[in-house]
């Protein structure tokens, strides 16, 4: 008897750790809530500052179920090594103006 109700208490167990996930957000709903960043529109894992308009690319590995490993922000560079900022719905590099040695 005693072990039935060990076996039923273990079955209950792993019943709620399975369902425990369920409705988890996707990374990038998951960052909107906590940040104030947007998301680029069209541009997959590409999000923006409102303040600064300075682009981010967001890294993530999903492991299984919708929940990550590790996930992390970093400035996004374009393909002449300048970071780049949002500005009137496109990306735009940033040139600085005066550049001393």
């Amino acid at each position: 008897m005693k072990k039935r109700i060990v076996v039923l208490l273990v079955l209950a167990a792993m019943v709620f750790v399975l369902f425990a996930g369920c409705g988890v957000k996707n990374s990038d709903s998951v960052m909107q809530d906590l940040t104030k960043f947007k998301v680029i529109e069209g541009r997959e894992c590409l999000q923006y500052d409102p303040d600064t308009r300075v682009i981010y690319y967001l890294f993530s590995t999903c492991v299984s179920g919708g929940y990550f490993s590790y996930s992390y922000m970093a400035p996004y560079i374009s393909e002449n090594g300048r970071y780049c900022r949002y500005v009137n719905d496109e990306i735009v590099e940033i040139i600085p103006e005066n550049i001393q040695n």
